[in-house]
């Protein structure tokens, strides 16, 4: 797919406060061979077009309705299926961010991938929704217009656009959407096989989908480790797309995960690991978390993360390895430390990493850390 003229915008918001553009690589080899693989394996489990055309013909979703989970409104519920559409829908814009950013920075890599997989399994997800929404009275003319206005929709891109901010952009948006067909999935299951079966097999591709982009944004950082704050960066400024495409459904998008069933604690220690992964090591994971604190303006009680972040360098790496345990405890890894065979320093260690995730664990329970499904 050629890109002659991207068409893809930096938010005004951020005229100003831009994100880095600088991007270097001593070699792409391993990303290649990552995504080699992903296109050789990957492929095989795309959802054909047609594949789920029969099963979604077949669907009686008005039994679901009149079992909707207590606080969700038939007309919430509609909504959360025409967000499902309408932000699937739009796979072409998406990805012509991705494809000048592979021709930008000259990583062939990341254009392969879009091109041969990510490109052609997307474009399947969107029309089981359609056919859902039609069967619960919505006329096939006025979806066809939504998806029209959706697909020319002005899409403001809000991260940086190198890969590393694109693919960690990529792990975050992926392990969201994810999350979301699996809260529609456990609404569908009780009295919708047919439904459940088409949401369970979309959400498949899209778990696929977030490890792909972790482990590209983890081999970046491996390459050149510098390319943390451009993960620090995306991770930070990180939106759903659909606060561009359909703003006026994606807006509502928190207030309906509750009553579906969301578990806000998990997701975040969720996207903590996925952090981890991303790092590979509590030191990384560290200054990342760190970086991203930094860049939201959050305190450490009376002290700013800046403040922290002055004392943390001149501590050197030891201490940005201990948040990055931290962090590791809170989101559930069993790593084993190098401090657990015990001494006075083990034991010293031990006692401020465990008290560094019980403040870890407080902030996440409180709103100083949200889930960015829109904010």
């Amino acid at each position: 797919m050629a890109v002659a003229n991207p068409e893809f915008k930096i938010a005004s918001s951020l005229i100003g406060n831009r994100t880095r553009t600088d991007y270097y690589l001593h070699s792409n080899s391993r990303l290649q061979a990552y995504v080699d693989n992903v296109v050789r394996t990957g492929r095989k489990g795309i959802i054909q077009q047609g594949e789920l055309t029969g099963l979604a013909e077949r669907i009686d979703a008005k039994k679901t309705m009149r079992t909707l989970p207590k606080g969700l409104s038939e007309e919430d519920f509609l909504n959360t299926l025409r967000l499902s559409l309408l932000t699937e829908c739009a796979t072409d814009t998406y990805s012509r961010v991705y494809l000048c950013s592979a021709q930008k920075y000259n990583q062939p890599w990341l254009g392969y991938l879009i091109e041969n997989v990510w490109v052609p399994d997307e474009q399947t997800h969107h029309f089981p929704f359609k056919i859902m929404l039609m069967d619960l009275g919505f006329s096939e003319e006025r979806l066809d217009k939504e998806i029209r206005d959706a697909r020319e929709a002005d899409y403001i891109h809000e991260v940086g656009t190198t890969p590393a901010h694109l693919t960690t952009f990529g792990t975050h948006q992926e392990y969201m959407t994810d999350n979301w067909y699996g809260l529609q999935w456990k609404i569908f299951r009780p009295l919708s096989q047919e439904a459940a079966h088409i949401v369970a097999r979309i959400k498949q591709r899209e778990t696929l989908h977030t490890i792909w982009d972790r482990d590209l944004t983890a081999l970046q950082v491996e390459e050149n480790p510098d390319l943390i704050t451009h993960v620090a960066e995306a991770s930070m400024r990180f939106r759903m797309p659909g606060n561009q495409i359909i703003p006026e459904l994606q807006s509502k998008a928190v207030d309906w995960m509750p009553f579906m069933g969301a578990d806000f604690m998990k997701m975040k220690k969720d996207l903590i690991k996925l952090t981890a992964q991303i790092a590979r090591s509590p030191e990384k994971a560290g200054r990342l978390v760190m970086g991203v604190a930094e860049q939201q303006e959050l305190k450490f009680g009376p002290i700013s993360i800046s403040q922290v972040n002055v004392a943390m360098n001149r501590f050197g790496s030891p201490g940005y390895g201990l948040i990055g345990e931290a962090l590791m405890v809170v989101a559930g890894m069993k790593e084993p430390f190098a401090d657990n065979k015990g001494g006075i320093v083990g034991g010293i260690r031990g006692s401020i990493r465990n008290w560094l995730a019980a403040e870890i664990d407080k902030r996440l329970a409180s709103k100083a850390i949200s889930i960015p499904t829109c904010m």
